[in-house]
């Protein structure tokens, strides 16, 4: 059985950048996305929140992608060369005691899965899934809605999320 992973920038300390069987690299799914779905009663302003593809390198998400909105990170570590999914899946930090690590920022996560089907024993499936806290920030009516378009399934379970967002690539491939 093969294992299939995905890589960013390469920038690993351990193998996990190199893997031995299949693998996809992310950098194609770069730069910011549209984010339709997001819920009306929000308790943050939505300008702060952006939709990102995982494979953004963190020079260009600071340097253009928030800088273009008048937003930038609040800590990250000292290497800039890293994916964005990378650098959160790792639950990478900066400096300083008071200062969170950047999944600490995260609402909302898009992932592809391979479950086993709940209709057919051994038998997996690919599902894209967003997944976010109990309290996400997808509206689940506007979400359904425009399912045709993007063809993901929405999970709002606080402990999955949790699970997901550091995951280490284990949940599956983190592509926003």
């Amino acid at each position: 059985e093969k294992q299939f992973r995905a890589v960013g920038s390469g920038h690993s300390h351990s193998e996990a950048a190199a893997p031995e069987d299949w693998y996809t690299n992310m950098k194609g799914i770069s730069g910011a996305l549209n984010q339709p779905w997001l819920r009306d009663d929000l308790d943050i302003d939505s300008r702060y929140l952006v939709r990102i593809g995982a494979g953004t390198v963190l020079k260009r998400l600071n340097r253009e992608i928030l800088a273009d909105k008048g937003l930038g990170l609040k800590n990250m570590g000292s290497f800039d060369g890293q994916t964005l999914a990378g650098a959160i899946n790792t639950s990478t930090h900066g400096t300083g005691l008071e200062l969170k690590p950047l999944a600490d920022v995260v609402k909302s996560v898009e992932i592809i899965c391979v479950p086993e089907s709940r209709y057919q024993r051994d038998t997996p499936y690919v599902r894209s899934l967003r997944i976010e806290p109990s309290d996400g920030i997808t509206d689940p009516e506007k979400f359904a809605a425009d399912a045709d378009r993007h063809g993901m399934g929405l999970i709002q379970n606080g402990d999955l999320f949790h699970s997901v967002v550091v995951g280490y690539g284990c949940m599956g491939i983190v592509y926003a």
